[in-house]
């Protein structure tokens, strides 16, 4: 008898082996009767496999499946990929590319939260805007960040109580007031790479996480002390928590739905933008429940998207309106009410409009290329 055989019936495999040869037979051999009821195999020879294991079995020197080996090639190919299946051979080049994929944008992701971490610690002086808002982070307390800022500053509560209440616990530094910016867009960076991974091809994924962490906008904001880190987080956030309600259809459960309302109404209050994001939302919501494609009833989306319009009535009365009064601030953002496109202001108005759009986006010398007349005429064609 072969040495590997020895060592299998010492090691205790003999009373598995028999028990398997009167159940089960992986050679297809015909089964006979034993005397007690259970089926026997012909072949209950104790050989290896001569020939090549089939794809998708594992190559055993019985010819047996045991239940550990069985269950250690499920969770290989539960992490791995259905095309990595150890018994099935060579990694197909699928599989392939999406762990180059992830690996590429995990140090993408490494590399952005270090860009922001560096920045973060150079500890640069507070420039006007930052100063201003400080001041009024120092004089008021909570109760009097509710009234509208002075020194023509604008920001949402719930951003201003946050930062209030990290310089109540760690001090008066910059590098505290600019610390919440700093965790929310590196959240938002992990975020973002989770989100392009749900809906992206996997070699598109590389290059969106790439411009993301590496955006000049979203690295300078997440060490000012500003609103714009928070806003992106949450609004990347409220997309995530859609795209798995999408996935999972039918079966999303209260908790998802509950997170997801939660966000956006905990959100309304932490961000200017977030109600634009929070409509599109709906649209699509409505439109997969209009098809069928989600569970939800129509009762509860429509008393969802109920509290958010109130809740945002609530948080423009209270904190945006009062922002109107002020001189400074109309005169500020006139731009970007930029009125009708097909007269010539208006089309001069909707240039500007449209290269500080794509200014924030990272195409700073589209700036200096749009303040041609020409450009002016390249807009108004279509009209």
């Amino acid at each position: 008898m072969p040495r590997w055989q020895t060592d299998g019936v010492h090691r205790g495999v003999k009373p598995l082996l028999l028990s398997s040869l009167c159940t089960r037979h992986l050679t297809g051999a015909p089964r006979l009767p034993c005397p007690n009821g259970r089926a026997k195999s012909t072949n209950n020879s104790l050989t290896p496999l001569k020939e090549a294991p089939a794809a998708g079995v594992l190559p055993l020197p019985f010819n047996l499946n045991f239940p550990l080996q069985r269950a250690r090639r499920a969770r290989h190919i539960r992490f791995m990929g259905q095309n990595s299946d150890p018994g099935a051979g060579a990694v197909s080049p699928a599989t392939r590319a999406v762990r180059w994929s992830g690996g590429l944008s995990c140090a993408l992701v490494a590399a952005g939260i270090g860009v922001r971490v560096y920045q973060w610690a150079l500890n640069r002086s507070l420039w006007l805007d930052e100063a201003y808002l400080a001041v009024n982070l120092v004089e008021r307390d909570l109760v009097g960040l509710l009234r509208p800022l002075e020194y023509d500053q604008s920001a949402p509560y719930l951003f201003l109580a946050a930062t209030d209440l990290l310089v109540s616990v760690f001090g008066y530094d910059e590098r505290v007031l600019r610390l919440l910016p700093l965790v929310a867009s590196s959240a938002a960076l992990v975020l973002f790479w989770r989100l392009l991974a749900r809906t992206a091809a996997p070699a598109v994924v590389p290059l969106g996480v790439g411009i993301f962490a590496l955006s000049y906008p979203l690295v300078f904001y997440a060490q000012e002390l500003k609103q714009y880190a928070v806003e992106v987080f949450l609004v990347v956030w409220v997309l995530y928590l859609l795209v798995r309600l999408l996935e999972t259809g039918r079966g999303g459960g209260a908790r998802g739905w509950g997170t997801l309302w939660s966000v956006g109404a905990v959100g309304l209050f932490a961000s200017h933008t977030l109600p634009f994001c929070l409509a599109g939302v709906g649209l699509v919501l409505a439109w997969e429940r209009w098809g069928g494609r989600i569970g939800v009833a129509w009762s509860a989306l429509i008393a969802g998207g109920a509290a958010w319009a109130l809740l945002f009535a609530v948080n423009y009365v209270l904190f945006i309106r009062p922002n109107y009064d002020n001189p400074f601030m109309r005169d500020y953002w006139a731009f970007a009410h930029p009125g009708a496109p097909w007269t010539l202001q208006g089309l001069k108005a909707w240039k500007e409009l449209t290269s500080v759009y794509i200014g924030y986006v990272g195409f700073h010398n589209f700036r200096r290329w749009s303040s041609s007349q020409r450009f002016c005429w390249v807009v108004a064609w279509p009209w």
